[in-house]
C-alpha cells in the first residue's frame, strides 16, 4: 500500500495542486453567475482571467529572476565565497588566540554550502534553458494541473451534489453544512495566504531596493513564497537576505532584519487578520506540528497542505465530537 502511495505522489500532488487553486479562482466564477451568466461560461471565463494572469505574471517576472540568479551565481563566487572564507578565518584565529573551539563543524559545512550555490544555480538555469526531458515532463505536468483546474471548475457543482447523494437523506443538510464550513474556512485561508504572500513580496523586494541590497527581486519573490509557510516560512526567507548583507558594499545588516521585521509585523497585525481572520482558527504551536509533520510526510506540498488539512481536521472534530458531547452533557443536566 505505501509503495502504491509513493508511486501515485506525482499523480496525487498535482491533483491537490489544482484542488488548492480553484479555491483562488471560486469567488470569480460566483461573482460572474451572481450577475446572471450561465455557470459554464462563468467557470471558462474566470479560468481563462486567472491563467492569462498568471501568464503574465511568468512573462514579466520570469525573465529578471533568471537574470538574478546568473548574477547571484558569480556574485557568490567572487563576492561571497571569499568574504565567508575571511570569516572562516577569523573564527579559527579567535579559536587558536584563546585555545576554544566554537564552531568549526558549522563554518566547514557552511563554506562547503555556499561554494555549492553557483553549481547548483546553474544546473537549475540550465534545465530551464533546455529542452530536455524532465522539461517536457515539467510542461507535461503544469499542463495536466492546468486542465485539471477547468475540469474542477466546470464540474464542480454536479460533483457536490453527487457526493451528498452518497449519505442517507436525513443526514445530507448536516453534511451540506459542514461541507459548507469547510468550504468557507480552506477557502478563505487560501484566498487569503495568497493575497498576504504577494503583498509581503511586493514589500519585500521594494524595500531591499530601496536600500541597495543585490538580488532583491529574487529575494522579494522568495520572501512571498515562503510567506505561505506560517511562522517557520519568513525566517527561513530572511535567511539568504542577511547572509548577503554580510558582504562588502552591502546595507548593515541590522537594517535588513528591520525590513525584515517590519515587513513581518504589518504581515502579522494588519495583512493576516483582513485577509485571514479566523480562517485557520489554529494554535501557532498546532500550525508549528502541522507544518513539521507536512514537511516529513510529503516535504513542500505537505506544508502547504497541511494548514487547510489541519484546518477540516478541526471543523470535524469540533462538529461530530465536541458538539455532540456538549449535547450528551446538556441532556444529563435536563
Amino acid at each position: 500500500m505505501a509503495w502504491v502511495l509513493y508511486q501515485l505522489l506525482p499523480l496525487l500532488t498535482m491533483i491537490m495542486i489544482a484542488f488548492l487553486l480553484v479555491y483562488v479562482v471560486l469567488p470569480l466564477v460566483n461573482f460572474l453567475t451572481s450577475i446572471r451568466i450561465p455557470y459554464a461560461i462563468s467557470a471558462i471565463s474566470a479560468f481563462i482571467i486567472i491563467m492569462a494572469g498568471i501568464g503574465l505574471f511568468i512573462y514579466f517576472l520570469i525573465p529578471g529572476i533568471a537574470e538574478d540568479i546568473s548574477h547571484f551565481i558569480n556574485y557568490t563566487s567572487n563576492d561571497l565565497l571569499p568574504f565567508i572564507n575571511e570569516i572562516i578565518g577569523r573564527i579559527e584565529l579567535f579559536e587558536s588566540r584563546y585555545n576554544i573551539q566554537i564552531s568549526q563543524n558549522i563554518a566547514s559545512y557552511f563554506s562547503f554550502f555556499v561554494e555549492q550555490i553557483p553549481k547548483y544555480l546553474q544546473n537549475m538555469l540550465s534545465n530551464l534553458s533546455s529542452f530536455s526531458m524532465s522539461f517536457f515532463a515539467g510542461v507535461w505536468a503544469v499542463l495536466m494541473v492546468v486542465f485539471m483546474i477547468l475540469y474542477m471548475l466546470l464540474f464542480a457543482k454536479d460533483a457536490r451534489q453527487e457526493f451528498y447523494v452518497i449519505f442517507p437523506e436525513k443526514y445530507r443538510d448536516n453534511v451540506r453544512h459542514v461541507v459548507s464550513v469547510i468550504n468557507e474556512k480552506v477557502g478563505a485561508y487560501i484566498r487569503g495566504t495568497v493575497a498576504k504572500s504577494i503583498l509581503v513580496g511586493v514589500l519585500t523586494g521594494v524595500a531591499l531596493s530601496i536600500v541597495g541590497l543585490p538580488f532583491s527581486l529574487v529575494l522579494g519573490v522568495l520572501a512571498g513564497l515562503l510567506n505561505i509557510i506560517l511562522v517557520i516560512g519568513p525566517v527561513l526567507a530572511a535567511i539568504p537576505a542577511v547572509l548577503i548583507s554580510f558582504a562588502p558594499n552591502t546595507p548593515h545588516f541590522l537594517l535588513v532584519i528591520a525590513i525584515y521585521l517590519v515587513v513581518q509585523g504589518l504581515d502579522s497585525f494588519v495583512f493576516t487578520p483582513v485577509f485571514l481572520g479566523k480562517a485557520a482558527d489554529l494554535s501557532p504551536l498546532t500550525v508549528i506540528i502541522l507544518v513539521v509533520a507536512g514537511s516529513h510526510l510529503a516535504g513542500i506540498i505537505g506544508i502547504i497542505i497541511s494548514i487547510p488539512l489541519g484546518a477540516i481536521v478541526k471543523v470535524l472534530f469540533y462538529h461530530y465530537y465536541v458538539r455532540k458531547l456538549d449535547n450528551n452533557l446538556a441532556g444529563e443536566e435536563t
